[in-house]
């Protein structure tokens, strides 16, 4: 039986090469967005701890008008980098849902050529099997043809 050979393999490979780099990429939005949430957590975790000091400093009693302005300032400060936090996440999402759109336009590339292979794959199958097929019938008829002619031979 003659072997298969998928003209589109060098395609397929290539298409397979772009669904594994669009994969990788869509791993590297998932990690960065991990990352800033962690950061984004870390921050707010420091903004709940600046507040119960802050009412600590703010209790009855001698009073640190300093102490208390720093907090606020530096609560303030905390509140921007997790405005920016929230913002870079936010786009990284967006970022992150463009690649996974890509990487399943990328796999639907690949899923369609490794069905055109199987379906070419299968014919070219078929076809073999058919020539086979005939083959046997003609040995089948060449012989029958031959045994033929012995009869004819062994009774005249």
């Amino acid at each position: 039986m003659a072997r298969f050979q998928f003209r589109l393999e060098t395609l397929l490979k290539l298409r397979r090469s772009e669904q594994h780099d669009r994969q990788r990429r869509l791993s590297e939005a998932e990690e960065a967005i991990r990352r800033l949430a962690m950061q984004y957590e870390d921050l707010r975790k420091h903004q709940i701890a600046l507040q119960q000091d802050t009412r600590q400093l703010a209790a009855p009693g001698p009073l640190n008008v300093d102490l208390l302005v720093q907090a606020q300032r530096y609560e303030s400060v905390l509140q921007v980098q997790c405005r920016a936090l929230e913002q870079q996440i936010a786009l990284i999402r967006t970022e992150r849902d463009r690649r996974h759109e890509a990487l399943v336009a990328a796999s639907r590339d690949v899923r369609t050529l490794e069905k055109h292979r199987d379906r070419l794959r299968e014919k070219h199958r078929h076809e073999q099997l058919q020539k086979e097929m005939q083959q046997h019938d003609e040995t089948a008829g060449q012989r029958e043809a031959v045994r033929r002619q012995r009869e004819k031979r062994c009774s005249a």
